[in-house]
């Protein structure tokens, strides 16, 4: 498919709680040519791959990334975790202490970049873009038995994308919050955001919502007539060669599972800033600018743009799995990759995003 890709972000807002999470891992995890899993004991790194971007990364900047990961697990009690750090998609180390790091394991809304940037490459085969409505897309929609209520047509996906579209943080099918029932499958949460009055609030305001990436992935399953997670594999993940990512039934807002070398190679390819900064900008509506767009936060520094996300499951019950994630891309290029097992203040996650943009920008 033709290549145009872009990518808007701004100020990173985390993923939402969540009841019941299910957990799907890959069956097969692929071992990574350019590394060397540590494994649960984590004590060897994988040996830093050859790249061609200009230069090659010094070892010590690595080693430096991996002492932080590893120092903020032993301050925050965080017993099982693993890291990734890739350029240009290919793995320049990665590590994994009580779990793998060439094994899915949930993400939660690290998602939300993946449908976006998926949702990127299938308009750029169809006569629609970023600035195209609900409306104008309301036949495409029909195919997946969603219908939107008028007072939603005019909404662009851009909106969506960027948190604007007046959707709350919890969505409503009537009067039940569909919380309750475990956050649905992306369908549901899609036909419930874009026809239930109570979820209709004011547009052009930042409010972080779920829904609206349930909206974007239901959008590109719709145009292309594949299911969410099949479209997504074959337009962003198979063609830089991932092939273990899964995606359950709340994908598009918060559903898949990878591992963290895989999702550190997709990062690092798909936010290259020479990519970032040029490509859709016209058609699509989404320069860099505003808050939030294309599933990812933007930090600004004196060296330039970093891209970033968190990801969080928090559920009750003993077999009900607590995860986090994050994912954070330099202006270099370089993507840092962890997820971990629990549920944990984002005051942790900010702990950790900031030491590692501090090693990085040195």
């Amino acid at each position: 498919m033709n290549v145009k890709r872009v990518f808007g972000a701004v100020v990173l807002l985390c993923g939402a709680s969540v009841l019941g999470l299910t957990v799907l891992m890959a069956a097969n995890p692929r071992q990574s040519p350019t590394s060397v899993s540590s494994g649960v004991d984590a004590n060897s790194a994988s040996q830093r791959a050859d790249t061609q971007s200009q230069g090659q990364t010094p070892e010590r900047k690595l080693a430096e990334i991996e002492g932080i990961w590893r120092d903020w697990m032993k301050r925050n009690g965080v017993e099982k975790s693993a890291m990734s750090l890739s350029k240009g998609g290919d793995i320049l180390k990665s590590a994994g202490v009580g779990r793998e790091p060439d094994r899915a394991y949930p993400l939660a809304s690290l998602s939300k970049a993946i449908t976006a940037i998926c949702l990127n490459e299938v308009l750029s085969a169809h006569e629609f873009d970023w600035s195209s409505t609900i409306g104008e897309l309301a036949a495409v929609l029909s195919q997946e038995n969603i219908t939107p209520a008028k007072e939603m047509k005019s909404l662009t996906l851009a909106e969506f994308a960027r948190h604007k579209s007046g959707l709350p943080r919890i969505v409503h099918q009537r009067k039940t919050a569909l919380r309750k029932s475990n956050l649905p499958p992306q369908g549901a949460m899609t036909r419930a955001a874009l026809s239930v009055p109570e979820n209709f609030g004011k547009r052009g305001d930042f409010l972080y919502s779920n829904a609206n990436y349930a909206v974007l992935g239901s959008v590109a399953a719709a145009l292309t007539g594949k299911s969410y997670g099949d479209t997504c594999k074959e337009e962003v993940l198979a063609p830089i060669g991932i092939k273990d990512a899964v995606a359950d039934m709340r994908g598009g807002y918060g559903g898949w599972s990878m591992s963290s070398d895989d999702y550190a190679r997709f990062a690092s390819h798909w936010f290259e800033l020479e990519k970032v900064n040029a490509r859709q900008f016209a058609k699509g509506g989404m320069p860099i600018r505003g808050s939030y767009g294309f599933g990812s936060g933007i930090t600004t520094r004196e060296n330039g743009r970093y891209y970033s996300h968190f990801g969080k499951w928090t559920n009750a019950g003993p077999r009900k799995q607590n995860v986090g994630a994050l994912f954070l891309v330099a202006p270099d290029g370089i993507a840092f990759v962890a997820s971990w097992q629990g549920s944990r203040d984002y005051d942790i996650y900010h702990d950790l995003k900031n030491k590692v943009m501090a090693a990085l920008a040195q």
